[in-house]
């Protein structure tokens, strides 16, 4: 995602604030996109890691800000070999554990399609 942004001019996006976030969910909300998950400049800076609590300190931004804002959704980070960020933008599916899977965010593997 990073090199494809990058080919077209752009970046990763770094969501520093709740009210960064919320502007982020308005630009998405007002494209009336369909199901498809957003790549955001979030990435985890250790591979294997399987403890949650620890894993969740090991995320930084592409930017290299610091920022410790973060919107996972329940039970997120998952870890393992999910180093990259998603954010969620599912309207049609049915809802989760935590709710709709809208503007949350969740770990994937790197080479997901998104």
């Amino acid at each position: 995602a990073h090199l494809a942004c990058r080919a077209d001019g752009g970046r990763l996006v770094s969501i520093e604030t709740a009210a960064e976030q919320r502007l982020i969910e308005r630009f998405i909300e007002s494209l009336l996109a369909s199901d498809g998950d957003f790549w955001i400049g979030l990435r985890r800076t250790k591979e294997e890691v399987d403890n949650n609590t620890e894993c969740q300190n090991l995320y930084s931004w592409s930017d290299g800000s610091s920022s410790k804002f973060r919107n996972w959704y329940v039970d997120e980070p998952s870890c393992g070999s999910e180093i990259c960020v998603v954010m969620y933008h599912q309207p049609s599916a049915p809802p989760g554990v935590g709710g709709p899977y809208m503007f949350q965010w969740n770990d994937d593997r790197c080479n997901m399609k998104n």
